[in-house]
């Protein structure tokens, strides 16, 4: 679903935030556990969705059944673009659709109709829409192994342009992850030059984190040269916590700010989220903030009263799931086959002080043939116990049917002053591993009958905060 919030990251910027998220089968919102708190880089205060990180929230304006989705099914990547007479238009990915559109009743941005038909078809997917110098818009999207696009002179009807604009390949996301990119941010520089930011894609059934952000030059938005070096993530100079689907905002003073989707297992040990981080150059991000907890897949538009609508997917509710087409993005041949997906989740506040938070998902992939290709089960735990305004303790756990392991970590961490904590904290992983019968090598494989501890480490991080 997608809702509405009121945002401040500067005292003289006001944001309006619209969140575009998969559909749930519960449309009220449920409470966000809190999260520890301290400076940057550790994690930041959380208040519940009223009050989501810097924004307020101004409640749902579209679902996926205003498009005609079924329950479960996703509407997910919005991109806005604010038209002559100042309404917005949202294009978003819909699950077994492709890309669709909705238009806003007023300048606000906060009511939406959702427009006839499809702007592009199913597999098409991750748009951003962006202005053209000469008029009309062009829409990138993600599509095969690769970053796609089309123009239209309406913003309704779109002519697909021949070949990539850039491959997973050129970009180097074909290691750890699939052979796809996401983002294509576009942003506009001085010297009339663009410059795309994009991110890889993980690979079906990988749980989250691990994803990098990387750049591209362009002087016509069709052919892209890579950029060396990594923006932000494994690699990267400083951030180096995982990054994916980053948008670049252009700023009046010449920088430009790049916000980004931040989730799973990461060293620094952050909430999850959108994060924002401002640059001089467009290639070094030094430091970054939390922007909205538990938000993904940002996009940004000016509107018509000068405010700034950020767009977000996020999940609500507590139940949901479905099935329908899909596509493994096998490295050598992608094929198309038959998901079926459910998911569930539960938090639990009874004070001020305990918060509890349990989330799942499931996830099957078959072959049109009816061939079973991967089967994941993943669920999370986080327990938070704040027993002042000064210290805390956090249990994190993750299971992994994929990877057949228990990740679990605790957390202490005690902020003495504003800019200066200390963290300590102890974390193992149990793990499940294949055995062969005393046969020998040529013997079946199975499973160890229980988990055995792997890997186990502590840990101790402090930090002082000195103001100049």
């Amino acid at each position: 679903m997608m809702r509405a919030a009121v945002c401040r990251w500067r005292p003289i910027v006001l944001l309006t935030v619209l969140i575009g998220a998969a559909s749930r089968a519960s449309a009220q919102p449920t409470a966000v556990p809190p999260v520890p708190t301290g400076p940057p880089p550790f994690p930041q205060p959380v208040t519940p969705p009223s009050q989501t990180g810097n924004c307020t929230q101004k409640g749902q304006v579209l679902s996926g059944r205003d498009f005609g989705l079924a329950t479960g099914m996703l509407i997910a990547d919005v991109t806005a673009m604010v038209l002559a007479d100042g309404r917005v238009r949202l294009y978003a990915f819909a699950q077994g659709e492709g890309i669709v559109s909705a238009i806003s009743l007023s300048a606000d941005g906060l009511t939406f109709r959702p427009e006839p038909g499809r702007r592009m078809p199913d597999g098409s997917g991750m748009p951003r829409i962006v202005a053209m110098p000469g008029g009309g818009v062009r829409l990138f999207f993600t599509s095969g192994n690769g970053i796609k696009s089309a123009t239209s002179p309406d913003g309704l009807t779109f002519t697909e342009e021949p070949g990539m604009r850039i491959t997973a390949q050129a970009l180097g996301f074909t290691d750890t992850t699939v052979a796809a990119a996401s983002g294509a941010g576009v942003i506009q520089l001085a010297d009339g030059r663009y410059r795309m930011y994009a991110s890889d894609l993980p690979r079906p059934g990988d749980p989250p984190g691990g994803h990098r952000v990387k750049s591209a030059i362009s002087t016509d938005m069709l052919t892209w040269t890579v950029e060396d070096g990594v923006r932000l993530g494994a690699e990267a100079p400083i951030l180096t916590d995982s990054a994916e689907h980053p948008f670049p905002l252009a700023n009046p003073d010449g920088s430009m700010t790049l916000f980004w989707g931040k989730f799973g297992a990461s060293p620094s040990r952050q909430a999850e989220g959108v994060y924002m981080s401002t640059s001089r150059d467009g290639l070094i991000f030094e430091r970054e903030t939390l922007n909205v907890y538990m938000g993904n897949d940002p996009d940004l538009a000016r509107l018509a009263d000068g405010t700034l609508a950020l767009d977000y997917g996020n999940v609500d509710a507590t139940l949901g799931g479905g099935k329908g087409p899909s596509i493994f993005y096998d490295d050598a041949n992608p094929f198309q086959g038959k998901q079926l997906f459910s998911f569930f989740g539960l938090s639990f506040q009874p004070n001020q002080h305990l918060s509890q938070g349990v989330e799942g998902n499931i996830v099957r992939f078959d072959r049109l043939t009816g061939d079973r290709v991967y089967a994941v089960d993943v669920i999370n735990s986080r327990t938070t116990y704040q027993f002042d305004k000064h210290f805390l303790v956090r249990l994190l756990a993750q299971y992994d049917s994929s990877e057949h392991r228990v990740l679990t970590d605790v957390l202490a961490s005690y902020e003495f002053v504003p800019g200066t904590v200390v963290h300590a904290g102890y974390g193992s992983l149990f793990e499940r591993r294949d055995v062969r019968s005393p046969a020998g090598e040529n013997s079946p494989v199975r499973l160890a009958e229980g988990y055995r501890a792997t890997n186990r480490g502590l840990f101790f991080k402090a930090s002082y905060l000195r103001r100049f």
